[in-house]
């Protein structure tokens, strides 16, 4: 079992997102060459999130890909 550390941003929580869906969303992320492959159906706020909470710091929405099935972001 992995444990981590993440906090949401005061704009994560107006949006409605929680800790329990970023739980939910982060086994499915991928990680590639420095990058978080998320959901692209996932509302910017949760993706978002969830990316962080992947990479472990700052993240920067950078494009989406696969005919926008995935939404890949980078360290900010």
């Amino acid at each position: 079992m992995n444990h981590y550390t993440h906090t949401l941003t005061e704009i994560e929580q107006a949006c409605g997102v929680t800790l329990d869906d970023v739980a939910r969303e982060l086994p499915r992320v991928a990680l590639r060459e420095n990058a978080a492959w998320v959901d692209g159906s996932l509302a910017p706020a949760l993706a978002t999130s969830t990316a962080r909470a992947a990479l472990g710091k700052p993240a920067a929405y950078s494009h989406h890909a696969l005919n926008g099935t995935i939404a890949v972001y980078v360290p900010n």
